[in-house]
């Protein structure tokens, strides 16, 4: 609840826009589509036998969230023929998000191959992955109009709106966006349920449990279905918290993205009675992301001789 206060404290700021700018009262910039960003130097595409090679990697959070409990790790080499000087994988790595006073924090890992092999052969070409994971939020506030009398074939009392789906913006400072809500109405237990769509917009990644997400990165076993696409809501009609259950599925913060399609419901109480009105939809979201950048290396052995 102390989130959801000080959201309607930004939003009744953000709405007297006759007395104060944007720029004053809003604290993240909720716009773009991204979340952390690898960023690679320039790579030399061969290296020979006894050689070495640093990689500074450089790591920046473009969205409006901070990276949390983030990993960085290099994968999908042969470890018989590269050795780097420790094991390539950092832990606990945290990046605030952007502002619109600041840009995102950024940070830089090396990592220090020691030296390359090649016993048997004299050339061979070696991939690298490498792959942050960290657990992210999408806070987005779509407007939506409860109209019910416009859906029950009752005669309309007039009122401040007449909009079906609510409006909002897909470019909400994070990687995952909610791209359309449609209003439903249930007459016999007085509900508005609000079907949600999502869709990862930066897709640059994978959508990932907020409680497994590392073992993409740290874990050289195979993921379960269950790790993807799992994503926890928490969300509020005005400061009535909301009822959310997955699309064929019990009531419970926890769904699967679905593409295309609504992939969670949350219903709150209304008053059929009353004239259409706007209410603000807070809807926040949590999830693990994953992002991935490759390279390639020629490893060479000039002295090699065939036998």
């Amino acid at each position: 609840m102390k989130r959801l206060t000080l959201f309607f404290v930004f939003f009744i700021l953000f709405s007297a826009c006759n007395l104060v700018t944007k720029k004053e009262t809003q604290v993240a910039d909720l716009t773009g589509t991204e979340g952390l960003i690898i960023t690679l130097p320039k790579i030399p595409s061969e290296m020979y036998v006894g050689q070495g090679l640093e990689i500074p990697i450089t790591l920046e959070n473009l969205g409006a969230h901070k990276v949390k409990n983030g990993v960085l790790s290099i994968v999908g080499f042969n470890e018989d023929f590269v050795k780097f000087n420790q094991a390539p994988k950092i832990e606990g790595i945290n990046l605030d998000g952007k502002t619109n006073f600041l840009p995102g924090e950024r940070t830089t890992k090396v990592f220090t191959i020691n030296s390359v092999s090649l016993p048997e052969e004299k050339q061979r070409e070696e991939s690298f992955e490498v792959i942050a994971c960290y657990q992210y939020e999408t806070i987005a506030i779509p407007i939506a109009c409860i109209n019910p009398q416009s859906q029950t074939g009752v005669q309309v009392v007039k009122g401040s709106c007449e909009f079906v789906d609510a409006q909002l913006s897909t470019s909400q400072g994070a990687p995952l966006a909610v791209t359309k809500v449609e209003n439903w109405y249930y007459l016999e237990s007085k509900e508005v349920e609000f079907r949600i769509y999502l869709k990862d917009v930066s897709g640059k990644g994978s959508i990932l449990a907020k409680e497994s997400y590392a073992k993409f990165c740290l874990s050289n076993t195979e993921l379960n279905s269950e790790d993807f696409n799992k994503i926890n809501i928490e969300a509020y009609m005005g400061t009535q918290e909301m009822r959310c259950s997955p699309i064929g599925g019990s009531v419970g913060p926890s769904f699967t993205l679905l593409e295309n399609s609504p992939a969670v419901t949350c219903r709150a109480s209304i008053d059929f009675d009353k004239p259409s009105y706007t209410t603000p939809l807070s809807l926040y979201l949590t999830y693990g992301y994953a992002t991935r950048v490759g390279f390639k290396i020629t490893l060479k052995n000039p002295s090699y001789v065939s036998k």
